[in-house]
């Protein structure tokens, strides 16, 4: 669809003389539960922006941003929204973009238009367009509406008709339409063949007549231009006699129209010689000589090589030394169009040197390298004319040799040698702790290595290959390589006597930035078959991988991971670790691999520590977790599931990230650790338990779950946040924790349904304590949740899943319990739930952005929900249940008691808006003390669609005074 949009792009400008500009209408919204979606409208303004890389297809862009404050949307959003990617250096910017900012609640009042501003300073460096100003200004007069009553409601695309008309497409114009092959060269006065390309409109009521005056006989066709898509080219005529005599030619074409208007275009065709080129010498030489091409004919040169547009000469004589095709190409003057080629061959001369080959101190063999070509002769200082000679070095000698090629061309070579020869052999060796090839920077303090050659030799040249980078010496090299890395070297030793003969040697240096530890034993990558002890009470530095090979145990030991260590369970293998401690000396390591199904891994009473994965498992292998602290791991426990993993355990685990002193802290490379236990594709695990209940603590997410099936009880939440990066107005960055993190994620990818239970668990200081999505029947009782951020509970897309959400307690919440699309469900069951405090939450980040409930029902489009909202008691509210486009819910025998303050908002009980055959009986709603405005509450809010059926029965409404 983008190519052939930007065909008919191009296929307008060229036929046109007002170009066409596209504009494209991006409604971005800015979306913290599914970040995916901000990437997708990411590559949609970068495809929009220069989608080949080199042009834009869009001209200009209006992009409406949803769902944030305009400061939030510049500080907060990151890369992700539209407006930042526009900030990023790494885009083309060829694109003029207009951002307008909304949120469903904020109306779009000054401070939007001096957001603005400012963006439009930054963008345009202090260049304020009157076209932004001027857009805006009738974008209110043309929607009926105020700068300061403007709110997201009243958007409509009728709104932006005046922007339609006057920027996105400009009125069709006369075309540009045809051109014609002059001027045409011809080297005589005979005829030529003249064609003309027609780029017009193509209609079947646009007639067209074509005249050429050819020496004043003119020739006329006409005929229709007829409907087809694709462009008529060469329209045919009758062969004409043009002559170099009477050029030029003029022609006239018209276009008569069906509604009576007609266009004429006219142009004309020139003829002239052909030019020709000649070259002033012989056009095949030896490397080094040159020849002159000379073009006839005076205008304008530009000399050519066939295979390459550039231009090489623009003078009439063009001086070649290179072989290849040349041409000239004559415009202007008398003469123009393409000459003739003339082919010029020059014989290759490469550069020869002597190769000397040292077979003791004094005599030494001699030949010519590259090999000349078969037939070519020798001509030596020493007067001989064989291919190779050997000589008896004298002193210093200087000996030169000339190559005659069959063509006659001359090479020349030297050679200086000198008495006594000396054939290098070097071997590398290092001179600090010599030997030893393995460094530990930590362990031992050292700046440098000493590389010294045992070949040395006064006057030869020493090259070192470190990594590939050269070196130069005259002898030995003192090297600092980094710590963690590997460095090969490599050297070549080149004789000063003027032999050919190189010596070369290699070795292999490791640094380390070990950990500093006084009893610690230092292994390099090894394999557990050579400590059949196993570990007991000791120390261990692990530099690079331990392959465990054999059944293996630790017991009471530390092993201190470098950052490119792993510890692989080879297949039927089994490692076992009681209380012990793992974790990197250094930043990160990248923690404990099964590598087969067979693979079994037991750890109890452990310490797993700035692992990127303490334990990955993607292979359905088996392990057993039982009392162990998994802390500042990007990971902790990652599974791909099986019906093996089926047997695995996590038994009275902590899964953390902090310091000594329980404050949250980031990993070890300065981010986020991002899930305690992480599964995929596990059906009927369960996790937690009366007796062996799981704790996390400083996570972006606790429990993340893809396509599994599981079961959760008596675990833990509490501080779910991640450490990300944030920009001021001034576009500086700044780490800072958000508590953004959910306590239990589950996401369905597969078709199938897929069960999820959360049973007596506790969740604080969340984001999300529970965020389901996608066909998953779901049941949540008996949980403790309190100050979740964003909601409590989140139910989205339940598709055909049986839902149930009972007996939990719920405070200082900012969304109480929240299902998104809930027709889609079987059946919902929202019952004996109790709810304290506040709904808008004050220390939520967004507590005074949006109007928020208890309990709210909301789908996009109506539809039969079979819901029921029973026994609930919600106190201290504002806000108490909502329903959208939610038909066929009972909501009954519910306590509402709204807030008890003097509270200047409006509050409702319940709420329904578009929700028909809705029964609300026996409900309780009423406030315990006199309301200062009583107008502002509410019992109940009904917004429904004609002939809609609600059922009110024996409810109770009250308080002191009244209530609407």
């Amino acid at each position: 669809m983008v190519q052939y949009a930007d065909s008919l792009k191009l296929l307008y400008n060229s036929t046109h003389s007002d170009s066409i500009r596209i504009a494209v209408y991006i409604r971005a919204i800015k979306n913290n539960i599914n970040p995916g979606q901000n990437f997708i409208d990411s590559l949609a303004v970068n495809l929009l922006d220069g989608y080949n890389g080199s042009r834009p297809l869009a001209d200009r862009m209006l992009a409406v941003h949803y769902g944030i404050s305009p400061a939030d949307q510049y500080t907060s959003s990151g890369w992700k929204s539209q407006l930042q990617l526009f900030k990023q250096p790494s885009t083309r910017n060829k694109t003029d973009y207009h951002p307008y900012f909304s949120t469903e609640t904020k109306i779009m009042n000054r401070d939007y238009m001096d957001y603005l501003g400012v963006w439009l300073r930054d963008r345009y460096r202090n260049n304020i367009f009157q076209a932004e100003t001027d857009f805006y200004r009738r974008w209110r007069s043309d929607s009926l509406t105020d700068i300061l009553s403007v709110h997201e409601n009243d958007i409509r695309p009728g709104a932006f008709h005046y922007f339609a008309s006057a920027f996105m497409l400009d009125s069709l114009k006369r075309p540009r339409i045809f051109y014609t092959n002059s001027p045409i060269c011809t080297g005589s006065a005979a005829s030529d063949s003249l064609h003309i390309y027609y780029m017009g409109p193509r209609e079947a009521g646009i007639q067209y007549t074509l005249q050429i005056d050819s020496a004043g006989t003119i020739l006329s066709i006409s005929g229709n231009t007829g409907s087809a898509d694709s462009l008529l080219n060469n329209l045919s005529f009758p062969a004409v006699h043009l002559g170099i005599a009477a050029s030029p030619y003029p022609i006239t074409l018209t276009l008569n129209y069906s509604s009576g208007c007609s266009y004429s275009f006219t142009d004309t065709v020139i003829l002239r010689t052909t030019p020709t080129i000649q070259a002033m010498g012989a056009t095949t030489f030896c490397e080094g000589q040159k020849v002159t091409l000379r073009s006839n004919g005076t205008g304008s040169y530009s000399w050519r090589k066939t295979g390459s547009n550039q231009v090489l000469s623009t003078l009439q004589d063009y001086l070649v030394d290179s072989s290849g095709e040349y041409y000239c190409i004559v415009s202007g003057g008398n003469c123009a169009g393409t000459s003739n080629q003339i082919v010029v061959n020059v014989n290759s001369n490469p550069l020869r040197t002597i190769f000397a080959d040292c077979v003791n101190d004094s005599t030494a063999v001699l030949s010519v390298i590259p090999a000349p070509i078969t037939g070519s002769g020798y001509q030596w200082s020493t007067n001989e004319t064989s291919t190779t000679i050997t000589v008896t070095i004298q002193d210093i000698y200087d000996y030169s040799v000339n190559v005659i090629t069959p063509q006659g061309c001359i090479q020349q070579a030297l050679r200086r040698l000198r008495l006594p020869a000396h054939i290098p052999h070097p071997t590398i060796i290092i001179e600090q702790d010599s030997g030893k090839q393995v460094f530990c920077r930590g362990d031992q303090s050292f700046d440098s290595l000493i590389l010294s050659p045992t070949d040395y030799h006064t006057g030869s040249i020493y090259n070192w290959y470190v990594n590939g980078f050269l070196i130069q010496t005259y002898g030995k090299l003192r090297l600092t390589p980094p710590p963690d890395s590997t460095a090969v070297i490599n050297l070549i030793q080149t004789s000063a006597t003027g032999c050919s003969n190189i010596g070369y040697d290699t070795i292999l240096i490791s640094v380390f930035h070990c950990c500093n530890s006084q009893d610690s034993t230092a292994f390099f990558s090894d394999s557990s078959s050579n400590y059949t002890s196993g570990f007991t009470n000791m120390t261990m530095n692990v530099l690079g991988d331990f392959f465990i090979d054999t059944n293996f145990v630790i017991s009471g030991s530390q092993l201190l991971m470098d950052s490119t260590s792993h510890i692989f369970i080879l297949p039927g293998k089994t490692l076992t670790i009681n209380n012990s401690n793992l974790k990197a000396c250094h930043r990160m390591w990248n923690g404990i691999f099964l590598t087969d199904s067979t693979s079994y891994l037991i750890l109890n009473g452990d310490t797993i520590e700035d692992a990127f994965f303490a334990i990955h498992d993607t292979v359905g292998a088996k392990i057993s977790v039982s009392n162990c602290f998994f802390n500042k791991n990007r990971r902790g426990v990652y599974l791909f599931g099986s019906a093996t993993s089926m047997l695995s355990t996590i038994h009275s685990s902590t899964f953390t990230s902090q310091d000594n002193s329980g404050s949250m802290v980031p990993t070890g490379d300065n981010e986020s650790a991002y899930s305690g236990i992480e599964v995929k594709n596990m059906n009927g695990w369960a996790l937690g338990g009366a007796s062996n209940s799981l704790l996390f603590r400083h996570l972006y997410y606790g429990i993340k779950a893809e396509s599994s099936s599981l079961t959760i009880s008596n675990c833990d939440f509490q501080d779910m946040k991640r450490y990300t990066f944030h920009y001021d107005n001034l576009r500086t960055s700044y780490a800072q924790w958000g508590y953004d993190g959910y306590g239990i994620y589950s996401k369905n990818a597969n078709t199938g349904s897929q069960n999820i239970q959360v049973h007596s668990s506790n969740f604080k200081n969340c984001g999300i304590a529970i965020a389901i999505y996608n066909k998953i029947n779901s049941s949540i009782d008996s949980c403790t949740i309190d100050s979740s951020r964003i909601a409590s509970i989140l139910i989205h897309s339940p598709g055909t899943a049986v839902i149930s959400i009972s007996k939990n307690t719920v405070s200082n919440f900012f969304n109480g319990i929240s299902l998104i699309e809930p027709r889609l469900a079987n059946s919902v069951s929202v019952q004996g739930n109790y709810f304290d405090t506040p709904s808008n939450l004050n220390t939520s980040p967004f507590a005074f952005e949006a109007v928020n409930w208890a309990i709210k029902l909301q789908n996009r489009l109506p539809g039969r929900t079979n819901a029921s909202i029973k026994q609930n008691h919600m106190k201290h509210q504002r806000k108490g249940i909502y329903l959208n486009g939610c038909d066929h819910v009972d909501v009954v025998e519910n306590t509402i008691e709204l807030l008890d303050t003097n509270y200047t908002g409006k509050m409702y009980g319940i709420w329904a808006v578009n929700s028909d055959t809705t029964n609300i009986s026996n409900d309780s709603i009423y406030s315990i003390q006199a309301n200062q405005t009583p107008s502002s509450m509410r019992g109940f809010g009904l917004k429904v669609r004609p002939f809609a059926i609600l059922r009110i029965i024996i409810c109770l409404i009250s308080e002191p005074e009244s209530m609407d």
